[in-house]
Parts: C-alpha cells; structure tokens; sequence
C-alpha cells in the first residue's frame, strides 16, 4: 500500500482489502510519501492489525514516530483526529531503491522533496506508474511546501521520468499528455505564487506573518480567512 489515508479511512481501507478476497492479514508493507497527517493518520492501525512494516525516506522519520513532535511544528487543525498515532518505521527508503513487491513486480524509489525534505515518489515498472504523494501542486490548491527550489526540481525530475501514468495523491489519475500539462500548470502556479509574493513586498509587505499571508492569499484569490502558520512557512520560503 502507498500511504494510508487518515485514521477515519481504516474501516474503508479494511472493506476494499477484503471487497478484494483479501484480509488485513495480507497487508506486508505501506509505503509512505512523507509523514504528514492525511498520508499517515491511519498507518499505526494497520500496523497493529496487520504486523505489516512501515517505510518511509529517513528525512521523514521523526515526523513520523513522534507524532506530537510533528503537531508542535506543523499545528494542523484536527491534527490528533486525523492521525490515530506515532508509527515505528521499519525500513528506510533511499532514492533509486529497488523494492521488489513480487517477481516481476518493482517499485523503484524517488526522491522528489520540495513539499517536504523527505517526500519520495514511486515508480510501480509493470504499468510504469508513478505514485507522487503532494509532489505535484494543482492551481488553485492550498500552496504547502517548504523548499520553492526543490519543489521545482522535482517537478523537473517527475516529467523527466516519461511515467505513462500519473497518480498523485490529490487529483484523479492522469496519462499521456496530460501529465506534461499538469506538471506545466503547477510549475506555473508556484511562479504565480512567486510574482505575488514579490509584488506584495514591493508594495509593503505587513510585518505581522498573517497579514502578510492574508495580502499574498488575496493577490492569489484564494479565501484569505485560510490564512495559516503553514502556509506562512510556505510563502516565507520565496522570501528565504
């Protein structure tokens, strides 16, 4: 399994297992993107129904196995409902690893950090699909990252890759030429981003964080209440 979704989706995760033939007890391995909440909330649970292994990119590590570590750094609201727990990892990942499923069946390991310092993607070679996690940011989103520069790059890295099918963790899955187009288009709003953020400092940008937030939201058109300390972070990043 790529990721687990948030605590709530563990009666869902267990039905479509089982609407498979399947049971929890075939569960061997999650493999997590990054250690934010909607991509962990439900791991420690079926770790603990499964004795399935948890890996994740070292990076990630810490966010993951102390979990309210991570609420103190990242003050998600909800965040203690959305993760059912801190998880132990069981095997680090590292870029161009070779995960070997079954025979005939790999998944290769990316590094592709931007949203986080240790977001990975997963290239599945039998369909040539690639699992992105929140590596690829749609317009129009809540902009979270925390590296604009390596953002880019591993958008960069994503299309490079000539994956035939595209599976982020936000968007319906895409193919063909729609994947270069969705790359292009995220590419373009976190330069979007970029020239508001500019243009809000030349024109004065408010010393107080939330402001700031709320005059780069309302040149963006996004709702400004959304004004948060995460996407501070993010729009601080450009500044940085």
């Amino acid at each position: 399994m790529v990721d687990s979704g948030v605590s709530a989706a563990y009666p869902i995760i267990k039905n479509y297992i089982e609407s498979l033939g399947r049971s929890l007890n075939d569960l061997e391995n999650i493999l997590l993107t990054h250690s934010h909440p909607d991509h962990i909330g439900c791991a420690a649970k079926l770790k603990e129904k499964s004795g399935c292994q948890i890996w994740a990119h070292s990076p990630e590590r810490r966010m993951i196995e102390e979990t309210d570590l991570q609420f103190s750094v990242r003050p998600v609201p909800g965040f203690h409902t959305l993760v059912g727990g801190s998880v132990s990892i069981d095997q680090e990942l590292f870029n161009n690893q070779e995960i070997y499923l079954e025979e005939n069946l790999m998944m290769r390991v990316m590094h592709t950090p931007g949203h986080s310092a240790g977001s990975v993607s997963f290239r599945l070679s039998k369909d040539d699909a690639l699992f992105t996690g929140d590596a690829i940011l749609l317009p129009g989103e809540m902009p979270i990252y925390e590296q604009v520069d390596e953002y880019l790059l591993s958008l960069r890295k994503i299309d490079e890759v000539g994956a035939k099918i595209l599976l982020s963790a936000w968007d319906e899955p895409k193919s063909g030429a729609e994947i270069p187009s969705i790359l292009r288009a995220s590419k373009n709003y976190i330069e979007q981003i970029d020239s508001a953020i500019n243009t809000t400092c030349q024109n004065g940008k408010s010393d107080n964080p939330i402001d700031f937030c709320k005059q780069v939201l309302e040149r963006l058109k996004l709702p400004v209440p959304l004004a948060n300390p995460l996407l501070v972070k993010t729009f601080q990043a450009h500044l940085d």
